[in-house]
């Protein structure tokens, strides 16, 4: 998850050691609609989502929630890490604070247990890897009050990267970024992040799979990768989508009335929730 421009396809590349994600370049936001792929890299077999960072607001409310709902669809039945990407670069605004937020109101603090913050553009603070190091430990030591919360949050977990540099040096990020994604995985023993809201869509995800292996005669793990393969390109009957948006909508509209009570706009809102679930 995190703010348009944050880098977040770029990573999403870095950890695959490829270009599985659509990098958009110039003024437009860079995801228009949720991406997922998979890879076994560096002796782990990785999925990765990386969904649209809308904080423009030319989307209609529709078109918010059946992106967000696809995003749950092809995480479900809930993630084992959620990186929460930033710009070391640039400053920390209350409007991803918000973000930040409204993801825990939707989902609850449980989420703070599976968070990794991650700062893209590192190499800002020099061209060296020490440079690197000392320049972000102290952008971290000096953030300000709302990202010290974050962090506080994420139990201070953060690492940072360099999706431009060199491929042998990106290679080296994936394996640091790697080594604390198993490390948050290990103190959580392994359990993936879930909430009604994602047992609410896996179990309408499970139906659609069941139907997949009884119709193609394949076991359950191919049907799970090409069920979430035809959510993500919208292959899967109209009737999936209708169910999946009123359970998305059943979940997110209570907390539009909550922050339009607190004066937020409906176009912030659709922005900053959007921006908070990818």
């Amino acid at each position: 998850m995190g703010k348009t421009g944050s880098g977040k396809s770029s990573l999403g590349n870095t950890l695959m050691g490829n270009d599985a994600f659509h990098v958009a370049r110039g003024m437009c936001s860079g995801t228009d609609k949720c991406q997922h792929s998979y890879t076994e890299r560096l002796g782990q077999n990785l999925q990765v989502t990386d969904t649209p960072g809308v904080c423009d607001t030319h989307r209609s409310e529709v078109e918010v929630l059946k992106e967000v709902g696809k995003s749950l669809a092809v995480a479900a039945p809930g993630p084992h890490i959620i990186l929460m990407v930033l710009r070391c670069d640039r400053r920390f605004t209350k409007e991803e604070y918000d973000a930040y937020a409204t993801l825990k109101r939707l989902f609850g603090n449980g989420i703070c247990d599976h968070m990794l913050l991650v700062f893209a553009g590192i190499d800002s603070f020099g061209s060296s890897e020490e440079e690197q190091e000392e320049g972000l430990r102290h952008s971290v030591e000096t953030a300000p009050k709302l990202l010290q919360e974050v962090l506080k949050d994420a139990k201070g977990r953060y690492c940072g990267v360099d999706n431009t540099a060199s491929h042998d040096h990106r290679e080296h990020l994936a394996q640091m970024l790697l080594a604390k994604i198993q490390s948050t995985i290990h103190q959580n023993q392994g359990q993936h992040f879930s909430s009604k809201l994602f047992e609410e869509v896996d179990e309408h995800m499970h139906d659609i799979v069941l139907s997949r292996m009884q119709e193609d005669g394949i076991p359950f793990t191919d049907a799970l990768r090409a069920t979430r393969t035809d959510v993500v390109t919208e292959k899967v009957e109209p009737n999936f989508f209708r169910k999946l948006l009123d359970i998305v909508g059943n979940a997110v509209l209570p907390v539009l009335k909550i922050l339009v009570k607190d004066a937020v706009k409906l176009s912030q809102f659709a922005a900053s929730t959007y921006c908070s679930i990818m």
